[in-house]
């Protein structure tokens, strides 16, 4: 009888402790279920999202606008046919850019004004200047040259390095490296918005001094137009815009 109530107990603490074992899985996972879903809704968050975008935004946007081409080239092919779409593309850029445009940011920016000017002239002049001696130093292939024997290309490359090196950095670029590198976003921000605006007039003047003895000529005052029309006038209507009462 006793040795049969010792197997009975021992049967029993048994059988508890593997209910309690399992009760303890049990919750384990339910914890474990529980850590997973707040992770992935604080993954998720609105703030989260944010600081996610702005962290890949530039990288993952270069990947996508080199190897899109390469995957699927017919759209852009075919909407390359109609100039206005690309104008009306900027437009709405800039468009967007006057309705989030903040005055009082370019007020703070102006109040560290050597700052501020030095970015806008670094931006606008400094680096379209430097980029223009250094091409002139390279050998690229004469104009007209069929025959393609230097190994920096033909002269058309110079051309678009000294454009490329001429217009101001793109607000969205500006403000994405600034943030990575911790640094003045408010200043950031005005000094790309205000170079983006102001580029537009000084960039067609620096290519033509630039380009005075090439054969890359171009109606500078044809270009200015287009400039006010699909970069300016988007900018100003969107700040107005903001005027506007909800």
């Amino acid at each position: 009888a006793v040795v049969s109530t010792q197997s009975t107990g021992e049967n029993e603490r048994g059988q508890w402790n593997q209910s309690t074992a399992r009760r303890l899985e049990t919750n384990n996972s339910k914890m474990f279920g529980i850590r997973v879903q707040k992770y992935i809704a604080n993954l998720c968050s609105r703030e989260s999202l944010a600081d996610l975008f702005f962290e890949y935004f530039l990288p993952a946007s270069q990947v996508i606008a080199i190897a899109e081409p390469f995957i699927w080239a017919t759209p852009g092919a075919y909407l390359s046919q109609f100039n206005i779409i690309g104008y009306v593309l900027i437009g709405i850029i800039f468009l967007v850019l006057g309705l989030k445009l903040k005055t009082d940011e370019i007020k703070d920016a102006l109040k560290s004004g050597h700052v501020f000017v030095v970015g806008i002239v670094s931006s606008l002049f400094l680096t379209g200047i430097i980029a223009a001696g250094l091409t002139g130093q390279l050998p690229f292939d004469a104009p007209g040259m069929e025959e393609k024997v230097s190994v920096f290309g033909p002269y058309e490359f110079r051309i678009g390095l000294m454009l490329y090196y001429s217009v101001p950095c793109t607000i969205t670029a500006g403000i994405v490296l600034v943030q990575q590198a911790e640094g003045n976003l408010p200043m950031a921000g005005a000094i790309a918005t205000v170079a983006n605006v102001i580029g537009c007039y000084t960039t067609p003047i620096l290519l033509q001094l630039f380009l005075a003895k090439a054969e890359g000529k171009f109606d500078v005052a044809s270009v200015l137009i287009k400039l006010t029309f699909s970069i300016l006038l988007p900018v100003i209507v969107g700040k107005l815009l903001q005027c506007i009462p909800a």
